[in-house]
Parts: C-alpha cells; sequence; structure tokens
C-alpha cells in the first residue's frame, strides 16, 4: 500500500519532479507502477501549464498515452488509486523518505562494487556527488516546525554521546548514520567477495588510530573464523599506513614499528571464533575491549543451535 501511496502522490507535478527519478529506480517496483509513473511523466510533459493530475485524467490519458492498451491489473490499480485516501502529507514524506533510502542504498551498492574492483575510476568521486544530492533530496522532505523540533532534540542527545562516541572512518557515514556510540550493536550484510571484511578491517584500524591520537584507553577484539590472524594484521597494516602488501613484505620490521607508532597495540586479532563458549573466553581474557568485531557471525555455532539457518543463527549470536 505505500508503494501505491507513493505512487499516487505522484499526481503531483511537484512532488513528480522531484521523486519519480527515485521511484523508478527502485529495482523491486510494480511494472506497472512503473507504467503509470512514465504515463504521468507523459502528462506533465504534454500538458505544462498542469500542476496537478486527478486519478479520472490519469486514466483518460492513459488510454491515449498506451495505444496498445494495459493489462487488467493496471486498470485495478487506477481503481484503487482513485479510492485510495491518500495519507496525510507527513505520512507521505515519511513514505517518500523511504524510497530515497532505497534508491541511495542501490547506488551506493553498485558504486562501490565497481571501486573495489576497478572497473570504474571515478567512483568515488561519483559517490561524493551522489551524497550531496541526497542530502538535498532528504532536506525537500523536512519542511515543518515539529520535524525541526525533533532534530534539535536528537541534536542534543547526540552532543550528550559525543564524548564516547567513535567516527566511522568514511565521512559519508558520519553524516547520515552518526558516530558509534558505546553499546551500539551494528550488522553488516552484503554479497559474498563485496568487502565486508575490508570494512570492518579499516573501521577497525581507524578506530584504534583516534584513541592513539587522544591518548585515550582502547582496544578493539577481532574475531574472525576465515583467515590467518597474520593476514588481518597486514591488512590492518595496509589501512593504517596506505601501503600495499609487497611494501610490507620488503620491510616488515621497519612497517611494523610505524603501525604501532600510529594506532597503537590496540587491535587484538583472535582466530577460532567459531563458538559462544570461545567467543565468551575471547572477551574475558581480553579484558572488556571497548569494541569487538565478530567476522563471520553466522558460522558461530551455538548450543541446541544445530538446525539453525544463517540469519536465525546469527540472531542467536
Amino acid at each position: 500500500m505505500s508503494e501505491l501511496a507513493a505512487v499516487r502522490a505522484m499526481l503531483s507535478k511537484d512532488l513528480f519532479v522531484k521523486f519519480s527519478p527515485v521511484l523508478l529506480d527502485v529495482k523491486n517496483l510494480m511494472p506497472e507502477h512503473k507504467q503509470i509513473l512514465s504515463t504521468i511523466g507523459e502528462y506533465f510533459k504534454r500538458y505544462q501549464d498542469k500542476e496537478d493530475l486527478t486519478v479520472d485524467e490519469l486514466r483518460a490519458f492513459f488510454s491515449v498515452a498506451n495505444p496498445a492498451g494495459h493489462k487488467a491489473s493496471t486498470s485495478e490499480i487506477l481503481n484503487r488509486m482513485e479510492s485510495l485516501d491518500l495519507p496525510n502529507e507527513e505520512l507521505i514524506r515519511d513514505i517518500l523518505s523511504h524510497f530515497v533510502e532505497l534508491h541511495m542504498q542501490s547506488q551506493l551498492v553498485a558504486l562501490g562494487t565497481e571501486m573495489m574492483n576497478g572497473s570504474r575510476a571515478t567512483a568515488y568521486l561519483e559517490e561524493e556527488k551522489l551524497i550531496e544530492a541526497h542530502k538535498e533530496l532528504v532536506q525537500s522532505l523536512v519542511v515543518n516546525r515539529k520535524q525541526r523540533g525533533y532534530r534539535e532534540h536528537i541534536r542534543d542527545i547526540r552532543q550528550r554521546n559525543k564524548a564516547g562516541a567513535l567516527r566511522w572512518a568514511l565521512q559519508w557515514m558520519n553524516t547520515g548514520l552518526g558516530p558509534v556510540r558505546p553499546g551500539t550493536l551494528g550488522h553488516i550484510f552484503a554479497r559474498p567477495n563485496a568487502g565486508k571484511t575490508s570494512f570492518a578491517i579499516f573501521n577497525a584500524a581507524y578506530w584504534a588510530y583516534q584513541w592513539q591520537q587522544k591518548e585515550q584507553p582502547g582496544e578493539v577484539l577481532y574475531l574472525q573464523n576465515e583467515e590467518h590472524p597474520g593476514e588481518i594484521r597486514k591488512r590492518m597494516m595496509q589501512c593504517a599506513l596506505g601501503l600495499t602488501e609487497a611494501q610490507i613484505d620488503s620491510d616488515y620490521d621497519k612497517v611494523e614499528k610505524k603501525y604501532l607508532d600510529k594506532i597503537g597495540d590496540r587491535i587484538i586479532i583472535e582466530a577460532n571464533a567459531d563458538h559462544m563458549r570461545s567467543i565468551v573466553q575471547h572477551i574475558e581474557e581480553s579484558e572488556c575491549p571497548r569494541v569487538v568485531i565478530l567476522d563471520q557471525g553466522p558460522t558461530v555455532a551455538i548450543p541446541g543451535g544445530s538446525d539453525l539457518t544463517g540469519p536465525d543463527r546469527l540472531r542467536a549470536v
């Protein structure tokens, strides 16, 4: 129903101009909805003086714009649009915000994949432009005073938590999500070989660097079930110092000294974190580190959980 409400909202020319590109880019949007959106766009293009469109006008124009006819399901959708009680303006903006987020996520995943495999040299710059455009679009949805009041309240809460918070290595995450506060539980989901471990290592090195620079206590306990701890440590060095693997191997002792000078011996890497008992033991032996990263959580065995699927197993962990 939220998708249909979003399509119905596009009968306003102002909303259509701003948000139809976002809706049309949503991968799982119903084909009938996409056809209706295209027809609305054709209507506003042909009748440029019109600011709004009724469902009756859309139905009449639909036959003109689609002379080959349309599915019975499309007629049913148009009928539902006519009888739909359009939610209030605030709820419509919430619905559109949801689709804006889906649009943003899909584009960032695509650009991030191209950036990691090196197939698109300008992907990083394009991500920055995308984020700026995203900010402007989101800002256009936030207009009423109540929402501004909520934002000010949230800002106060964030200021109170700022002292114990850690910044992400990527600036757009600090802007969009805010820093990592004490007590935060996060999950990283992505396709295989999409860079989940690289993302975790990158941030672990950056968090250790923040503590080192401020001369604050803090350790990251990195638990993993795939790579040898030595390989993880080498990747930490690459992230912290910006060196290639060959540069590290050419003078490992010298590189390790630079690494420890920059972020300290603040990252504890442990293997065999494939059972809850071993995870608890590692945490206790590390004397309660400030950050715990569990790489490959769905592979962890739990008592009585042999029949659980990956997502259920992760939830239990």
